[in-house]
């Protein structure tokens, strides 16, 4: 390679950087909260359904393979949906570490995180 291929190298991957750099200054990264609450929100729901649908089971002595696989496909439904909440929790934390946009917000102030203390709960 000769040293003007290098050189025209060199120089796109700085002006490629330069403008990478340009656009993550000026337009505002986004905000990823909303999804933390509705995971968290259909977490409740699930576990509610979960265990009613078990104590209505359990009233009525269903101790059939088929209600304990109900069961089950309850259970790993709560676990994804657990793990979905952990994913956007991840999603958040990154959104707002070093936004340059949070500060400037002054009307669309999101509202804080629910805490993670909810998420075993």
């Amino acid at each position: 390679m000769s040293g003007l291929t290098v050189s025209h190298r060199l120089l796109q991957a700085v002006l490629g950087a330069a403008i990478g750099i340009a656009v993550n200054a000026l337009v505002l990264p986004p905000v990823h909260l909303r999804d933390v609450r509705e995971n968290l929100g259909g977490l409740a729901r699930g576990a509610r359904e979960a265990l009613a649908r078990m104590a209505e089971g359990l009233v009525h002595e269903d101790w059939s393979e088929e209600t304990a696989a109900d069961w089950r496909r309850l259970s790993d439904r709560l676990q994804q949906r657990l793990e979905s909440l952990r994913s956007a929790r991840l999603w958040s934390h990154e959104s707002l570490r070093l936004n340059p946009g949070l500060p400037r917000r002054s009307r669309g102030k999101p509202l804080p995180l629910p805490a993670e203390s909810e998420d075993q709960r």
